[in-house]
C-alpha cells in the first residue's frame, strides 16, 4: 500500500485529478470523524472536511513524498478544527454581546426531540453530558483528548501531528482530564 500511495501522490502532483480523488477517497472518512470528534457536530464536521481536502489540492505540490500522508492530514484537519471551534466561540461571544435573549430559546418545548422520551434515554444522556463537558476544553485540550482517547494516538504520534512536545501534549490531556471528570 505505501507504494501505492505514494505513486498516487506523485500523480495527483502532476495533476491526475483521478488520483487526487482516489486519495480523498481512502481519507475522506478518517477526516470527517476527526473533525467530528474535534468539533462534535455534523454539519461543521463536513465543512471541515471539505476545507481539509481544499487545502490538501492546493498545497500537494508542497507534499514531500517521505512523510506519511496520513500525519499531513490529521495535522491539516486538527488545525481546521481548531480553528472552526474559535470561529465558533468568537461568534458566540459577539452573539451574547449583542443580544440578550428571554430564556432558552434554542431547544423548542415542542421540538420533536422533547417529545420523543428514546432521545432522551440514559445513553444519549450520557452522550450529551460528555458533549458538554468537552465543550467546556479549550481547543488544544480537546483535540488532544479525542485524539489519544476516541481514536487511540499514541502521545508520541500526537505531539508529532500537532508540533508539540510529549511533555505539552500530556499536559493538555491531564488538564482535559481534569476537567471532564469536575
Amino acid at each position: 500500500m505505501p507504494g501505492t500511495e505514494q505513486r498516487l501522490i506523485k500523480q495527483a502532483q502532476n495533476g491526475n485529478q483521478a488520483s487526487f480523488q482516489e486519495i480523498m477517497d481512502n481519507y475522506k472518512k478518517m477526516v470527517y470523524f476527526l473533525a467530528w470528534d474535534i468539533v462534535g457536530n455534523h454539519q461543521d464536521a463536513e465543512d471541515i472536511s471539505q476545507d481539509v481536502f481544499i487545502k490538501v489540492y492546493h498545497s500537494l505540490h508542497t507534499f514531500r513524498t517521505d512523510a506519511k500522508l496520513s500525519s499531513w492530514l490529521y495535522r491539516i484537519t486538527v488545525n481546521a478544527g481548531i480553528d472552526a471551534l474559535r470561529r465558533k466561540k468568537r461568534n458566540k461571544e459577539d452573539a451574547v454581546e449583542n443580544f440578550a435573549p428571554i430564556g432558552d430559546t434554542a431547544q423548542p418545548w415542542n421540538s420533536a426531540e422533547n417529545r420523543n422520551p428514546e432521545i432522551h434515554s440514559g445513553g444519549f444522556r450520557l452522550q450529551e453530558q460528555i458533549e458538554n463537558a468537552l465543550s467546556q476544553l479549550s481547543p488544544r485540550e480537546r483535540t488532544v483528548f479525542v485524539m489519544r482517547h476516541y481514536n487511540d494516538f499514541p502521545l508520541a504520534e500526537i505531539a508529532e501531528i500537532l508540533r508539540l512536545s510529549i511533555g505539552a501534549v500530556k499536559s493538555f490531556l491531564f488538564r482535559a482530564v481534569h476537567k471532564i471528570q469536575k
